[in-house]
């Protein structure tokens, strides 16, 4: 805030006027003598110039608070108008998303007709078609693209009336679009009185899923289909979710010498990797302790392999068995006891 002139005016003018006055009443008093009126004069001049000096600081003090006030107030300023520019440009890159957003949709839109088109077209050339198609592979990474959408659209072939977009939709989820919304349309597919094909198809597919929700269609398969294949199928899906019940039934099959599918179980046993399944790992070694030292050699190695993956105090015994094992090659019994010492 600036001082008015007029104000500091006034109080020069009182401070004069005291002063004056003070002389008068000095030099109207005769007995006083020369020096002492030149002394006192010397005194007010002091005082006067301190009352100017201090007033004069107060002006320039006021004059810098005030043109720091004008500065504030052209930066407040400033930055409002660059608030405002900035709200401008956040407005226009929205309704040029917006625009984006709407060329997006229309593209999406295109090109899930495009896919479901496709699916008419191979699911036209039969199921055996389907099965040596090249083409699957492109449609699920298109599908894969298109998220939730083109997982519906697989879905929605499940439950179709045609049996060839049926065998379509389990192919497809074969080859990774499965997911949970479709475990109920693949247990009743696995369940169904169609293609056995079909059948054994859509039990591989929730065999092949981790999702624990798929746990309980399992079970209701082994407990209701007719179909070996399908209840093999199945019952690996247990075992490798953990189900002690599926592990035992499927160890069960294993060991009885008319199940039809029992040959090709050793391998698929020791893909598996959970502490729940070392039952048919164990199973596998035992059935290969007497066959082809070459044979032996691989199916030992994954064993280890499982074992020391697990690291339980059962697969620690199995180890320190085959470490002990004097009909087992030396190479194996050191690899089994090196894999013991590291757990």
């Amino acid at each position: 805030m600036k001082t008015p002139l007029p104000v500091i005016a006034l109080i020069l003018g009182v401070a004069l006027g005291w002063a004056v006055h003070s002389f008068s009443l000095s030099t109207g008093d005769s007995e006083l003598d020369t020096s002492h009126i030149e002394q006192k004069d010397m005194v007010l001049a002091s005082e006067y110039d301190a009352v100017v000096a201090k007033y004069r600081r107060q002006v320039v003090a006021l004059k810098k608070s005030l043109q720091i006030a004008r500065e504030q107030e052209a930066a407040s300023t400033t930055k409002q108008d660059e608030l405002y520019a900035e709200v401008l440009k956040l407005r226009e890159d929205n309704a040029a998303m917006k625009e984006v957003l709407a060329g997006d949709d229309a593209k999406k839109a295109k090109r899930m007709a495009d896919i479901e088109s496709r699916f008419k077209s191979l699911a036209a050339k039969g199921s055996e078609a389907l099965i040596s198609s090249n083409e699957i592979g492109k449609l699920v990474g298109d599908l894969l693209q298109e998220g939730q959408k083109g997982r519906d659209a697989v879905l929605a072939l499940l439950t179709s009336e045609d049996e060839d977009e049926k065998m379509l939709g389990v192919m497809l989820m074969l080859q990774g679009m499965a997911s949970v919304e479709s475990i109920d349309p693949l247990k009743d597919m696995a369940l169904g009185a169609g293609d056995e094909t079909m059948q054994r198809m859509a039990s591989q597919v929730l065999m092949r899923m981790e999702d624990k929700e798929a746990e309980s269609a399992l079970e209701k398969i082994v407990a209701e289909t007719k179909n070996e294949g399908v209840k093999v199928n199945s019952l690996f899906g247990l075992a490798k979710q953990g189900n002690a019940k599926g592990v035992q039934q499927l160890l069960d099959y294993y060991n009885d010498p008319n199940s039809k599918h029992r040959g090709v179980l050793s391998g698929s046993f020791l893909i598996l990797r959970n502490p729940e399944s070392q039952p048919l790992i164990d199973a596998v070694v035992a059935k290969y302790k007497n066959r082809d030292e070459n044979e032996r050699i691989k199916i030992n190695e994954a064993a280890i392999g499982y074992y020391g993956h697990v690291k339980t105090p059962r697969a620690r015994t199995a180890l320190q068995r085959m470490a002990d094992d004097p009909s087992v090659s030396a190479r194996i019994r050191q690899m089994a006891q090196d894999t013991l010492n590291g757990m």
